[in-house]
């Protein structure tokens, strides 16, 4: 959905990211989050979940607080994330922290 970003208007991909909303705020537990993700998680992320028990409760309360205050921020984060930076990041031969 992110990828909308690339190609639409910036307020068409914050009210798709917004009908979201609902969904995302009235999860109330991990588990249930967790099953929301379901085929959506590779099976590197699946084992980062499972690795620890606490780490799903506070992915669901970060993206909760994300969208806290509407769509915007995290559409612009995502759009920022897919949006072609007009380089590859294997390209840079110098240690860098993203």
């Amino acid at each position: 959905m992110a990828r909308i970003g690339e190609r639409w208007p910036r307020w068409v991909f914050v009210i798709i990211s917004g009908a979201a909303i609902p969904l995302i705020t009235n999860i109330k537990t991990a588990e249930q989050y967790k099953k929301m993700l379901g085929k959506m998680l590779c099976d590197a992320d699946a084992r980062i979940i499972d690795s620890d028990p606490n780490f799903m409760h506070a992915l669901m309360r970060s993206i909760q607080e994300a969208y806290r205050q509407g769509a915007g921020g995290p559409s612009d984060d995502a759009i920022a994330i897919y949006k072609d930076w007009g380089l590859s990041v294997s390209e840079i031969a110098f240690p860098i922290l993203l």
